[in-house]
């Protein structure tokens, strides 16, 4: 793939894209891809599958993945004009999967690059044999790892925080608060609220009078010890 370089390094195109970002988005990394898509036509008197590649640029941005279709003129020697006819923009936020590979497909260049991306509601998988496009891959993985290990942070803030609720109410000492977080960091939110929902239920039962103390805490060391350990 060395010393093929991508179309979009053209100064107008690369100026085209960014009068698209919003305030305050920058580009990071860009290359030029292709993904296929396969038609069934009818050659002679025999139905043959024909793919076709379907060229893009992709920008990963601060914020998005673009993805950049311009207008072209001509049939045999394109030329692409910096007007973009399509752009489409991925919220690095709401991408669920990555993954980078060689293809195994291999054309004149040797076996392009390959990039699969799954978000909600749709996926995409895209190849490319440009010189940039090692950078560009590497750059939306170690966004992608960036997006989770945030999410992993929230989930570890907010169990922490269900837990303070907890301890600071008086429905949990600060010895069980210390153990019992280790048993709630990274579980789902939906089995920490349950949770601390049922404890609360407790505590009130126990308020009343229908539960004596001991009952209590036999009742609250039994919903804890079922967090993973």
């Amino acid at each position: 793939m060395a010393g093929l370089k991508p179309y979009s390094l053209a100064p107008e195109l690369l100026a085209a894209i960014e009068r698209e970002f919003a305030p305050g988005e920058s580009t990071v990394k860009y290359t030029d891809m292709y993904f296929v898509t396969v038609s069934t036509v009818l050659i002679g008197k025999n139905y043959q599958q024909i793919e076709s590649k379907n060229w893009r640029t992709l920008v990963l941005t601060n914020r998005n993945i673009r993805f950049i279709q311009f207008a072209t003129k001509g049939l045999i020697n394109k030329q692409v004009l910096p007007e973009i006819v399509w752009n489409f923009s991925l919220p690095i936020h709401e991408i669920q999967g990555l993954g980078i590979s060689q293809s195994e497909k291999i054309g004149m260049f040797g076996r392009p690059i390959q990039l699969r991306m799954t978000w909600t509601g749709g996926s995409e998988t895209y190849f490319s044999i440009f010189d940039n496009a090692n950078e560009f891959v590497k750059a939306c993985e170690a966004a992608f790892q960036g997006k989770v290990t945030v999410e992993q942070a929230k989930m570890v803030g907010d169990a922490v925080s269900r837990l303070a609720s907890l301890l600071d109410d008086g429905l949990l000492t600060q010895e069980e608060f210390e153990r019992a977080k280790k048993g709630f960091v990274g579980e789902p939110a939906s089995k920490g609220d349950e949770a601390v929902g049922l404890l609360r239920q407790l505590f009130s039962l126990m308020k009343a009078g229908v539960l004596s103390q001991g009952e209590f805490n036999m009742k609250k060391w039994d919903i804890l010890s079922q967090r993973k350990p």
